[in-house]
């Protein structure tokens, strides 16, 4: 699509179209694994307002590999993360059944992610790197509590 539509597809990305337009042109959102990680990240969450950011279509219309860089500061976020959100369940059986729950569908949502950007031409280190920035695009601001 951007090979063909270059202009519209970065005009999409830079936030200057309908905003239905543009959570159109995200087909993450159509996974099944990815609605229950959001709607998991969406409970846990403290915010009131979850925002998915312009991030997500350039991720998925226009993907760049990123570089090593990048992939390491995603890799630090990730460990962070889990870290942290296994410190939180180990204080409550409630808050661990959710953690088990949101493990579940994380790491199936990056393992499909990976293979995506795989599909697409990028190397398992470059389709982990852009799985990992997709994954904090998603969920990142319901999960800041946590970093």
């Amino acid at each position: 699509m951007f090979e063909r539509h270059p202009k519209e597809v970065n005009s999409a990305i830079s936030g200057g179209v309908n905003p239905n337009l543009a959570a159109d042109c995200n087909s993450f959102a159509q996974w099944e694994s990815v609605r229950v990680l959001q709607a998991l990240t969406s409970d846990i969450s403290e915010n009131t307002t979850s925002t998915v950011s312009s991030q997500l279509s350039k991720l998925y219309l226009a993907p760049a590999a990123l570089n090593q860089t990048e992939i390491d500061g995603l890799v630090a976020w990730n460990d962070l993360l889990w870290q942290n959100l296994n410190a939180w369940a180990s204080r409550d059986p409630l808050h661990q059944k959710l953690v088990v729950a949101l493990k579940l569908t994380y790491f199936q949502t990056q393992i499909q992610l990976e293979d995506h950007y795989m599909d697409r031409g990028f190397s398992p280190v470059q389709a982990n790197g852009l799985a990992l920035a997709t994954l904090k695009a998603m969920i990142g601001t319901d999960l800041e509590r946590f970093i």
